[in-house]
């Protein structure tokens, strides 16, 4: 029980009860399996027990142990890297069995004394959930309430397309950087009437940060810690609750669009369209998570199962997009891609890659890389060509990247990478020759809003962020000024 409690405290919440079912009973399964076979091995039906406990918490506690080396290095090696840290973990694994002594681990205290231990692993994440509940609410922040400024009501407002492309970087570091030229693709979009920015820069580092800026129209709450330092104000949970129920949807409905929700985050709180992927009881948010907590998270749950999951989800999102077409009445379609997103599964072409060129991408691979934004890149045409020839009207389409890939190690020009996106504007009455698009994703919906729906906001300074990219960063460093003097 301790795997399925930790999930739903410290993860993805409470699941349905389906799926918690399913998993505890399978868990059950597998460890009434593994008690049996060491019966039949050891001949000892006291010491199986003991065995089968130490291995299953030894299992499951992979993801805790390693996420307490995570930034710390040992003779200049990162030692939380899945390459070390897996034969690490299974030298632990070897090293216990060795030591185990068998004759007190028949004893019924050593059995009764891994108990008590269980309990306490069970009661762990549940204090801690209640405690983070009342002890790790944010500070004080800002807000602009609910209100939803005056706007001047425009007639027969445009329909509006957000491509969101997840870990798709821009061309000039794609180029000078990784020595790989999108140019044929952005050419292809500006042949179609699209105006594609050869440099723009993330406001921040991750999805859930950036995105949250991008749609919430503003700078995440921090506070400064130290030079050029800044603590965010807000949990993940909290942000991505903000990404939820954001400033643009309401702005939006207050000006009679419709909404279409093929978001990433719409499909987790379960209200959005392509929900079988996730009905599926080994690609479902909580089993994933539950098989993450292991030494196999990283080849089964994020490449193999995560991996297939999306490739069944970003088809289902593009068809929900020609749907949308057709809907009356002004609209903005957001949809979120992870088609360039580890991991990596498809060729240049669309085929599969073989299943061990999956679950071995432990390193992210730069020819994998390419071969997902050159499919990604041919998934993309063909959606902007229906869209352009079957919209009653010229649409708005923005196609956006929330941040670069993590190709390279975090220096200056791994910074430079992460933080560079694609970013190519349809516009209706640009006429192929519009110059003043926003550079960063902080003010592309100020700009929309502004010039196309009736609201009047202001353009915000650009800033960017960088932040440690294992887990969920709490602490940004403003990299504006870097950015700038490489690229004055």
């Amino acid at each position: 029980m301790y795997p399925m409690v930790y999930v739903c405290a410290y993860i993805v919440g409470v699941p349905r009860s389906i799926e918690f079912a399913v998993d505890a009973a399978v868990l059950f399964l597998v460890t009434t399996l593994i008690v049996g076979l060491l019966q039949i091995v050891l001949r000892d039906r006291d010491t199986a027990p003991f065995i089968a406990t130490f291995f299953l918490m030894w299992m499951f506690s992979y993801a805790s142990a390693r996420a307490l080396v995570v930034g710390r290095t040992v003779f200049g090696i990162r030692i939380w890297s899945h390459t070390i840290a897996i034969p690490l973990w299974l030298a632990v694994l070897g090293l216990g069995l060795a030591l185990i002594p068998f004759k007190i681990a028949a004893r019924p205290n050593a059995v009764r004394s891994l108990n008590v231990f269980a309990v306490l692993l069970l009661l762990l994440p549940i204090g801690s959930g209640m405690w983070s509940q009342r002890h790790d609410a944010p500070q004080s922040l800002p807000s602009s309430g609910d209100q939803t400024p005056p706007h001047v009501v425009q007639s027969n407002p445009p329909d509006i397309y957000f491509f969101l492309m997840d870990a798709y970087g821009g061309e000039k570091e794609f180029r000078s950087l990784l020595g790989f030229d999108n140019t044929k693709f952005l050419g292809e979009l500006v042949r179609r009437g699209f105006t594609a920015s050869e440099r723009s820069y993330s406001n921040y580092p991750a999805t859930y940060l950036s995105l949250a800026a991008t749609l919430n129209m503003d700078y995440l709450a921090s506070a400064p810690v130290g030079a050029g330092q800044y603590k965010l104000l807000q949990s993940p949970q909290e942000i991505v609750e903000s990404i939820r129920h954001n400033t643009v949807y309401r702005y939006l409905q207050s000006a009679g669009y419709k909404l279409v929700d093929l978001s990433i985050w719409d499909e987790i709180r379960g209200g959005g369209k392509c929900q079988e992927p996730l009905e599926n009881p080994f690609l479902n948010s909580f089993s994933l998570e539950l098989i993450n907590m292991t030494v196999l998270g990283k080849p089964i749950a994020q490449n193999l199962l995560w991996g297939l999951r999306n490739s069944r989800l970003d088809p289902c999102r593009l068809d929900a997009v020609r749907e949308a077409i057709v809907t009356n009445g002004p609209k903005l379609v957001y949809v979120h891609l992870m088609l360039t997103h580890v991991p990596y599964m498809f060729t240049d072409g669309g085929e599969f890659l073989p299943v061990w060129q999956i679950v071995s991408q432990v390193k992210i691979n730069r020819a994998l890389y390419f071969s997902q934004v050159n499919f990604a890149n041919s998934q993309l045409l063909n959606a902007i060509d229906q869209i352009l020839s079957s919209s009653p009207r010229p649409p708005i389409i923005v196609v956006e990247g929330d941040h670069g890939p993590a190709l390279m190690d975090p220096d200056a020009e791994g910074i430079r990478l992460r933080q560079s996106i694609l970013n190519a504007w349809y516009l209706p009455d640009a006429g192929g020759a519009t110059t003043d698009i926003p550079s960063s994703p902080i003010n592309t919906f100020r700009f929309l809003l502004s010039r196309y729906v009736g609201f009047q906001l202001d353009p915000l300074d650009d800033r960017h962020f960088a932040a440690d990219l294992e887990g969920k960063p709490r602490t940004l460093v403003d990299v504006t000024e870097r950015l700038r003097e490489l690229h004055p």
